[in-house]
This record gives structure tokens, sequence and C-alpha cells, in this order.
């Protein structure tokens, strides 16, 4: 394919070969976006590859290209060691210490798979609340879900690539998510008229994941984030571009005004661990109960808990019980 524009997405992967792509993973992928409506090509999985420039002819051989990696191959991170993937780390304070980590994922596997797990920790471990309007049951939460989501694409998709060695980071706080991603913006896209520029970096990729219904072809992905942010009143995001990274910080949406959700969080695990000292080890099930909040709130404290050492876990998946951990004992005693 000598006529082909060079780019970083589509620059092959040494070592790689066409059978290191999961050809039921492509096959799978043509036929959701055949259904969406948004390819109309060929349904064979090889043709597809190349036709999309997944894979490139080098010597007579077929070699799996970037794109081709990110998205069908089962281990990306073989080929593109310190590269592919997400790290997410949550912080108790306000800022980036060991001291205050206390949630941290390695998340990997094909980028579609990175996608999904990444959007459903950040929605599990951010804030949620409900409030009453007369007979409703209003759900609010400190960060819309559509924002979580197209930022992590926006980092993925428009990342630099070839800064090999360097990973995506997102880094949650009490009152803030900040994503990380290697690379400074594509040329002549400025903090200023990336709303209104497009200049796709990687075209392969930005294709595979526009025909898996992840972001649309008119790059609007930045502009519904700030209208989305608008409409739940929220601020609107920070942007710094420095040469090594763009960064994006989305503050959280207050939710109850009388107190910070982070002083309501730590009062809850503080009550976990009274709560386990008192009654001895209780379910899952008995706690949730017991604090009145969601099993998802409350595996989401015990997780912190488990992370720092002041509660462990007792007994089988069926039969699981928590309990606390004393000051000075071994968070993996039995």
């Amino acid at each position: 394919m000598n006529d082909r524009t060079q780019t970083t997405d589509n620059a092959p992967i040494p070592g790689a070969q066409l059978t290191h792509l999961d050809l039921v993973r492509v096959q799978q992928h043509i036929t959701a976006a055949q259904e969406r409506g948004r390819y109309a090509g060929s349904s064979d999985p090889i043709e597809y590859l190349v036709e999309q420039q997944c894979v490139i002819d080098v010597d007579g051989a077929l070699v799996p290209t970037l794109a081709g990696i990110l998205a069908f191959a089962g281990d990306p991170e073989r080929w593109l060691p310190g590269t592919s993937g997400i790290d997410l780390a949550q912080f108790s304070g306000p800022d980036p210490r060991s001291t205050t980590l206390s949630f941290f994922e390695q998340i990997r596997g094909p980028i579609f798979t990175v996608i999904e797990r990444t959007v459903e920790l950040l929605w599990a471990r951010s804030e949620h609340d409900y409030r009453v309007d007369g007979v409703q049951r209003l759900e609010e939460h400190a960060y819309p879900r559509v924002v979580l989501r197209e930022l992590t694409v926006n980092a993925l998709c428009h990342r630099d690539w070839a800064s090999l060695g360097s990973r995506i980071r997102i880094q949650m706080f009490p009152q803030a998510i900040e994503w990380f991603s290697p690379g400074s913006l594509p040329e002549g896209i400025t903090i200023a008229n990336m709303l209104d520029m497009q200049n796709s970096r990687n075209p392969i990729l930005s294709a595979i994941l526009f025909q898996a219904g992840y972001i649309e072809g008119f790059g609007l992905g930045m502009n519904t984030v700030y209208a989305t942010l608008r409409e739940t009143q929220s601020e609107p995001p920070y942007l710094d571009n420095s040469a090594h990274a763009f960064t994006v910080q989305v503050k959280a949406k207050p939710l109850r005004p009388s107190t910070t959700s982070v002083n309501i969080a730590d009062h809850r695990l503080t009550t976990i661990c009274t709560l386990l000292q008192q009654r001895g080890p209780l379910t899952a099930v008995d706690l949730a109960a017991l604090l009145n909040v969601s099993r998802r709130t409350l595996l989401r404290d015990l997780t912190d808990l488990i992370a720092q050492g002041k509660v462990r876990s007792i007994g089988a998946t069926r039969n699981l019980h928590y309990a606390h951990i004393a000051e000075g004992n071994s968070r993996h005693e039995s």
C-alpha cells in the first residue's frame, strides 16, 4: 500500500502477524457497524482489515498496524508495552500523594474494553445522590456519564501514539477528575479553536471508533462535553496544552450544599469500621442496610478500606463477610 497516507496509527507493528488479531472480534465489529449504518464495506474480516488499514502489506505479508493492534489484538500491551491502556488512580485528598491513594487500577485490553471499563469505574467511584421534588425522586450525579465517556474516548482517540512508553492517566480527587493524554494537541489545533477545527491525528483509529458508535463523524466530542456541563450547571472544563501532554480537568458538581462529598464519604468509612468493631463480621447486604446506601456505594467503600488495610474479607463468595482489622495487625490475617 505505497499510496497510503502515512500516519502513526497505520504504521506496521514490528513482530506482529495477522494471526495475532482476533478475527471473531473483527467479524463482530463489522456486523455491529453495519447494523448501526456506519459501515458498508466488505463483511469478510481480512478484507475489512486491509480496507481499513488495520493490516498492511509488508514484503508480501499482512502485518497489523497500530490501529489494528489496539482494536483487535487480545493483548495490545504485548506490542505496545507501557503505552496502551489507561492507568486510573483515586485519591482521598486534593493532591496526588501515595498517602492518599485509595484506589488504583491498570486498565488493559482492546480499546473498546478499555473504554467501557474506564467509564464503568469512573461512574461507580464518583458521587451520586438524589433529591425529592414533590412526589418525584430525582437522581443527581457529580459528573454526567456522557462527559466521562466523551473525555475517555477523546483521550484514547486523539493521543499521540508515537509517544511510546507513555500511557494515558486519569486521576480522581474528591472534587475533580483529570485526564492526561501523552502529546500536545495536533498541529493546527489550539485550546482556542478546538471546538471549531478538526485535525484527526489518528484517522484509522477514529474510523474504527466511529463504526463502533463511540464517536461521531463531525468531531463533536468536546462540544458535547461543554454543552452537557453547561446544561447540568457545572463548571466548564479546565484545559492545558503542553509540549508533553494535553490535560482536561472537570470539577465535580456539589450534590449536597451543607457538606462536601469527601466529608460524607470519610464519615461513611469511619462508620463502617465502627460497625464492624462493635458487631463483628457483617455481609455487604447487612452493611448497606445499616448505612442506608446502595450496594454499589458500599462495595466501593469496602474496596477502599481493604486497600487501606482497615478491613478484610472472610469466607467464600456466597457467604462473604467483612471484618475490621485492629491497628497493627496484618490485613492478610485470616
